[in-house]
């Protein structure tokens, strides 16, 4: 985030020193143009990412989202910084097993859908839609509840070409039957031809295809052997009737695996994927193959980076290749390998988050050169990455937390809330640094009365990104509580602990609480207290703060305590997810089918009803945009059964 404008102004009144300081913390603000940013929509909604497109002016994801009793397609569109400008759910269809998204020429997106339940008992769907998410038509290939599609693109002709696998067809039979399996269709998704690739005790499977410039079709994948406990890389090439040219072999049966493909610019193919690693774990490495126009290796390289590397897709550059992939050594982070046109590595970058990245489904080129990735996380989050031409992502910082108005000579924390960031710096313009420098966390000091301007920097390999903050000095503050945080679900007999939120006031502060339903077992004159609870009922939590100042005598929190016997039947708190946290102006609710309908009541920090709603099962929206930021509760009652969530609304 850049620095505000008015420093043109407030300069005047720095040194030379602060002048210098503060020009510096602006460089990297304009130095990095590339956006870079890793967003997840929908969190913990039981769902997943199948492909990502850029446009000049915004991004597309499209995925998968978990209702009540079904699976839908969703796109989202954003713009180039990954905020969320639309999103379009399918309803109607419901899919199985969502594997792929391809572009049409027209703008619009077709889903490939394997196992629908759209009551056609196809196994593999087509369902195409217009720029915006409308629904044009849908369509399904095959019936036998065998088949998966694992990659779909449209083909020059406006059809459509789906590789993946099949044991249905005539012929396949034994305990290892699949074959793989590619499908063409006209503009409409009806198909025009089927063919079928498979060898005696093996398991073949197509991951991925290319139409190359000669009009002709590429299909990578690989097939495993079970006599020989091994697998290895093949690729066909089929005429446009689904002839085969040819068809190659790359590995010994060395547990090679052959998962993207792409046309390289001396029309030759480049495949990435993995290799076995010579250990006894059956670890892997990051795979790349060259072949020419017949097939036949060029070189081949594997890429030693953590325990267990992938490549799953290919991009052709103008100065070699990039791979994208997965490098689970902590986590299924995403691994970005730049090789040069012999496969040398370049440099390799692993993109790692809070959300725990899992398995990646798309990249491609931006046109600012940067990359837009589309994953998986562990949370089963959908999950949109963009990079720059390098495969960085720059630190994002969010917010600066501290308080606003201090007193003089008060020495006050200061915390950088970010993300990806390694070293910080922090500024002030009229205070002094304390403690913390070059960390997220700071006490910083002033000794005169007046207006502050906080910056903090955070810094990687990839770039920088700046916030301020605004502090009034006054000589003396009284103190103020935005919250009470702590237990409010507790059961009769628990030991629940409780502690306020300050957000300012002149130290040294002491605390005053007041519990009615239970009895204070520590902390009382502290900023947190032990309450062990002896009565059902709703209960007043209040806190009173008082320095040499004055005392905060306004704000009385109200807990809503609901003990003893307040559960529905086999359902726990984790089982109603409640998202996103924190939440802006919306907030969504996903009821368990144990019950048709349930009322939902939200309640601020003050006891005062905000809300009420009866509502099904399900993912529910709730409007919550005309409220404030602050702490809220959520009671959701089905059959006198209760349960209560905390949202926070941050704007």
């Amino acid at each position: 985030m850049a620095i505000p404008g008015t420093l043109g102004v407030m300069l005047k009144k720095y040194t030379m020193k602060q002048y210098l300081i503060i020009l510096i913390l602006q460089i990297p603000v304009f130095a990095f143009t590339q956006s870079t940013f890793i967003k997840t929509y929908f969190n913990n909604a039981n769902g997943y990412a199948v492909a990502a497109y850029s446009d000049s002016n915004s991004y597309i994801l499209g995925g998968m989202i978990a209702g009540a009793s079904q699976y839908n397609p969703i796109l989202i569109k954003t713009n180039l910084y990954g905020d969320t400008i639309w999103t379009n759910t399918l309803n109607g269809i419901n899919v199985g097993q969502l594997t792929d998204m391809a572009r049409s020429n027209d703008g619009g997106f077709v889903f490939l859908d394997s196992h629908s339940n759209l009551g056609i008992n196809a196994d593999i769907c087509l369902t195409k839609t217009n720029e915006s998410g409308s629904i044009l038509w849908v369509n399904s290939i095959i019936k036998h509840n065998v088949d998966v599609g694992y990659r779909i693109k449209q083909t020059y002709d406006n059809g459509y070409i789906i590789v993946g696998r099949t044991n249905s067809l005539p012929g396949i039979s034994g305990p290892f039957p699949y074959n793989a399996y590619i499908v063409k269709t006209n503009s409409t998704g009806d198909s025009l031809w089927t063919r079928n690739f498979g060898r005696l005790n093996e398991n073949d499977y197509a991951f991925d295809v290319i139409e190359t410039s000669d009009s002709n079709f590429v299909v990578a994948g690989y097939g495993t052997n079970v006599g020989i406990y091994g697998s290895q890389v093949f690729l066909i090439k089929l005429k446009p009737n689904g002839d085969v040219i040819w068809t190659k072999y790359l590995g010994m049966y060395e547990h090679e695996y052959g998962y993207g493909i792409a046309e390289t610019f001396d029309n030759n193919y480049i495949i990435t994927g993995a290799k076995r690693k010579n250990d006894p774990n059956y670890q892997r490495d990051a795979y790349l193959a060259k072949v020419d126009t017949a097939g036949n290796l060029l070189w081949e390289k594997s890429y030693n980076f953590s325990n267990n590397d992938a490549g799953y897709r290919v991009l052709v550059l103008n100065n070699g290749y990039l791979i994208a992939g997965n490098s689970p050594s902590d986590y299924n982070d995403v691994l970005l390998i730049k090789a040069d046109n012999n496969g040398d590595t370049l440099w390799t970058k692993i993109i790692s988050d809070i959300h725990q990245l899992s398995t990646l489904k798309s990249i491609e080129r931006c046109s600012d050169n940067g990359f837009l990735i589309s994953c998986r996380t562990n949370n089963a989050d959908l999950t949109l990455i963009k990079t720059d031409s390098l495969g960085c992502i720059k630190p994002e910082v969010d917010s600066i937390i501290g308080e606003p108005n201090v007193s003089l000579n008060d020495t006050i924390a200061f915390h950088n809330y970010s993300v990806r960031g390694t070293w910080y710096f922090w500024f002030s313009t009229s205070g002094s640094i304390v403690s913390g420098q070059g960390t997220k966390d700071v006490e910083i000091s002033w000794n005169q009365i007046g207006i502050d301007t906080i910056y903090s920097v955070a810094f990687n390999n990839c770039g920088s990104d700046t916030l301020s903050y605004v502090v009034m000095i006054d000589s003396c503050v009284v103190p103020k509580i935005s919250s009470i945080i702590g237990d409010v679900h507790p059961n009769v007999g628990d030991l629940s602990n409780y502690y306020v939120n300050k957000i300012e006031g002149k130290n040294p502060v002491s605390y005053n609480w007041t519990v009615s339903l239970g009895t204070i077992t520590a902390g009382q004159g502290s900023d947190s207290i032990s309450v062990l609870w002896h009565s059902d009922g709703i209960d007043n939590i209040s806190v009173i703060a008082t320095n040499t100042c004055g005392s905060d005598t306004t704000n009385t929190y109200i807990y809503i305590v609901i003990q003893g016997v307040d559960e529905m039947t086999n359902i726990t708190v984790a089982d109603v997810p409640v998202y996103p946290v924190p939440a802006n102006n919306k907030v969504y609710i996903d009821l368990p089918i144990v019950y048709q309908n349930y009322e939902i009541e939200i309640y601020d920090i003050y006891g005062k009803q905000i809300y009420h709603n009866s509502m099904p099962a399900g993912i529910n929206e709730i409007d919550l945009s005309n409220q404030t930021s602050g702490l809220y509760f959520i009671k959701i009652i089905a059959k006198e059964k209760i349960i209560i969530k905390k949202i926070i609304l941050n704007r």
